[in-house]
C-alpha cells in the first residue's frame, strides 16, 4: 500500500509519499506539465504587455528528479540567465529613489541626479498561483488517487 498527504501553503503544494513508484513519477510529471502550461497561461495574460519583452523572457519549467517533480513559471534576466528585476519591481512594486548617472543627450550633458520609483505592485505572477492553488491540489489528488489505485489493482 502506498500512502501520502498533500501539503499545500502560502508558496506551493507539495505531495509527500512513503514511496515513489515509477509510474506515479510518470503520471504526476504529466499533470504537473499541464498544470504548469496552466499557470504560465494566466501569468503571461496578466503581465504588462508595453514592449513585450516580459512575455519573450516568461518560461514554464518543468524539472525531475528521482524523487521529486517541479513545475515552476519564471521570467528570466537578461540573456536567459538569473533573475529579472525589472520583472521583479512590477510584480512586487518598487518605491525607492536611486540614482542615475550623468549623461549626454541632444548635444547636452545631464548631470547625476536621483530618480524615485513609485511602481504599484501587479501580482502577475503571485496572482496566477493562487488562482490556480484549488484546482492543483485536486488535479494533483486525483492523479495520484488513480494512479495507486491502478498500482493496487496489478499488485
Amino acid at each position: 500500500m502506498i500512502d501520502f498527504k498533500v501539503q499545500v501553503n502560502d508558496s506551493n503544494i507539495k505531495v509527500v509519499f512513503d514511496q515513489f513508484p515509477k509510474k506515479l513519477q510518470a503520471n504526476l510529471k504529466k499533470a504537473i506539465a499541464s498544470l504548469t502550461d496552466k499557470v504560465l497561461a494566466r501569468v503571461l495574460a496578466g503581465e504588462p504587455h508595453r514592449t513585450g519583452q516580459l512575455q519573450i523572457e516568461t518560461r514554464r519549467f518543468v524539472d525531475e528528479h528521482e524523487n521529486w517533480i517541479r513545475g515552476r513559471v519564471r521570467i528570466l534576466g537578461p540573456g536567459g540567465r538569473g533573475h529579472n528585476v525589472a520583472a521583479a519591481a512590477l510584480e512586487y512594486g518598487a518605491h525607492r529613489s536611486f540614482p542615475v548617472r550623468s549623461y549626454r543627450r541632444g548635444g547636452g550633458r545631464v548631470g547625476a541626479y536621483r530618480r524615485r520609483a513609485n511602481i504599484t505592485e501587479l501580482r502577475f505572477l503571485r496572482g496566477a498561483a493562487e488562482g490556480i492553488r484549488a484546482t492543483a491540489a485536486a488535479e494533483l489528488q486525483r492523479a495520484i488517487t488513480e494512479t495507486i489505485t491502478e498500482i493496487n489493482r496489478t499488485t
